[in-house]
């Protein structure tokens, strides 16, 4: 039998050692991996681990670099993919290095405008990965997906025969072996119960973000904060007073999905000339061109300024902002880069992209060392 190497044999001291050498909490050792594979694009998960690092570096630790993964390796240990596609279009992961007794954070975007993919095709590769994780011993697997998918289908619609697609979807993450999941600003607060207990969830809430976007406004007499519907009236309510401004309702009815009729707006609208708008999320650009139209023609508001948390307008409908721009008073579109964005939307001047990297790092690295996640946000 041929001698060992000493080096093979991991002795108590070598093994602290090692340990010394890791961000290494409880939970295990930090791991951050992109699941995105976006061809060259700079993605959320890198600017998170370039915020991370410096902050180390800024605090003087030994230790500056942070763990990450978006490649693979093939038989002939060339770089490909984090998830591979064969020939006959199944996928498969193939994570290149160690990853046993890891607290993993994987960002998967389920909705982009960068890939040809579809929602679906991301996320399965996500299932596919948190799998790869768990079954290679990954201590924690934390995803890190800023919209959450199918959060609009938190219920069946109205007399019709249709399933809980967000609940379906959080039971297949379950199944696949995560153990956290990390998104902003959801449709509606209660998609956790369907995560719950199982599935650790760790929400960020958009209005901290709305609040500096609009601040310049603070205290603003001629100016308003409106809800694109009753249904975003609490968010809009809370914003209001933050900035101690007037608030409106605006008051639609979806006879069915994707589309709006506007019926009118309800609050302190007379005399304003500047509106503010916020909301989760837009699609269609509907609603929130009803409401932009109605300030402007019945209210005879001058300017209207638009945040969003999550910018999943399709590229069809990109004129339709564009004519909200042109012809009825909506000065900016403040978004976030919750989804990766074409550079067709990117392009336009008057859209502001207000980037989430530097709250996501402090929330993993508080997740990481099981701290407070509410001390961000104290002020909302």
């Amino acid at each position: 039998m041929a001698k060992r190497k000493h080096n093979e044999f991991i002795t108590p001291r070598q093994y602290v050692r090692d340990r010394d050498e890791q961000i290494r909490s409880d939970r295990g050792w930090l791991l951050i991996l992109d699941n995105d594979d976006f061809n060259g694009v700079d993605s959320l998960a890198k600017r998170v681990v370039k915020e991370y690092e410096s902050l180390l570096e800024t605090n003087g630790e030994h230790i500056l670099n942070v763990p990450f993964i978006d490649y693979s390796l093939d038989s002939f240990g060339e770089k490909g993919p984090l998830v591979r596609t064969f020939e006959d279009s199944e996928t498969c992961p193939r994570i290149p290095t160690h990853i046993a007794g890891s607290d993993a954070y994987l960002f998967a975007s389920s909705h982009e405008f960068i890939t040809d993919r579809t929602v679906n095709d991301n996320i399965y590769r996500l299932f596919q990965t948190v799998r790869t994780l768990k079954s290679h011993g990954a201590n924690n697997i934390t995803v890190v997906s800023p919209y959450l998918p199918y959060a609009r289908q938190d219920k069946p619609s109205f007399s019709k025969r249709e399933c809980t697609g967000a609940k379906l979807f959080a039971d297949l993450l379950y199944g696949s072996g995560a153990n956290g999941i990390l998104f902003y600003d959801p449709h509606n607060e209660t998609l956790r119960g369907f995560f719950e207990p199982n599935i650790r969830v760790t929400t960020l809430s958009g209005l901290d973000l709305f609040v500096d976007i609009y601040s310049r406004f603070k205290k603003n007499l001629e100016t308003v904060c409106v809800s694109t519907d009753a249904g975003g009236s609490k968010p809009i309510i809370r914003m209001a007073g933050l900035l101690e401004l007037a608030y409106a309702i605006g008051n639609k009815y979806r006879p069915e999905q994707e589309k709006v009729e506007k019926i009118g707006i309800i609050g302190e609208v007379k005399g304003k000339k500047t509106a503010l708008l916020s909301d989760d999320e837009t699609v269609t650009f509907k609603s929130l061109l009803g409401i932009a139209s109605g300030l402007k023609e019945d209210y005879g508001v001058k300017e209207t300024y638009v945040a969003l948390s999550h910018m999943k307008l399709t590229r069809k409908n990109i004129s339709r902002m564009i004519d909200a721009h042109e012809n009825y008073g909506v000065k900016e579109v403040h978004i976030t880069d919750s989804i990766p964005q074409s550079n067709e939307l990117l392009s336009l001047d008057f859209v502001k992209v207000h980037p989430l990297a530097e709250r996501v790092m402090y929330t993993i690295n508080r997740l990481h060392y099981d701290r407070s996640i509410t001390a961000l946000y104290h002020r909302i």
